[in-house]
């Protein structure tokens, strides 16, 4: 019995092996929280709940191709950030933050209007007959 689990976990862990090979070479490695998904593994190879997380040969095994898609990362140009650098960019900028301003104090004054409308009843509580245009008006 055990020569037969010992197989199975060799058995595992090329199968482990060849998985994330392929998956490394072809960009479908699923990650899970900035590390590959072991929820993914158990689905893929057919293993047992814990076997990635408490197999020490797979733990090394996903340690190794969690660094190499790391260091891919890192070694990834990342363009910097363009920031807010010349001068039409800061009038735009300024332009749409008055407009926010703008739009928020529209719709307080819309609030307030509508408080008032309801306080003569001009509107009736009940929104179903203002969105079919029933209103007095």
């Amino acid at each position: 019995m055990r020569s037969d689990n010992q197989s199975r976990a060799k058995g595992l862990v090329n199968d482990l092996q060849n998985l994330l090979a392929k998956s490394y070479v072809i960009g479908s490695i699923e990650l899970e929280n900035g590390s590959i998904s072991r929820t993914w593994i158990r689905k893929e190879i057919g293993c047992g709940q814990n076997w990635p997380n408490q197999n020490a040969q797979a733990k090394k095994i996903i340690k190794d191709f969690e660094s190499k898609l790391h260091l891919e990362v890192k070694k990834s140009p990342r363009k910097s950030s363009p920031g807010v650098k010349d001068e039409e960019m800061k009038l735009i900028m300024a332009r749409v933050d008055r407009l926010e301003q703008k739009n928020a104090q529209l719709l307080d004054d819309n609030f307030k209007y509508k408080k008032a409308l309801n306080e003569y009843v001009w509107i009736d509580s009940d929104e179903e007959e203002s969105q079919q245009a029933k209103l007095p008006w």
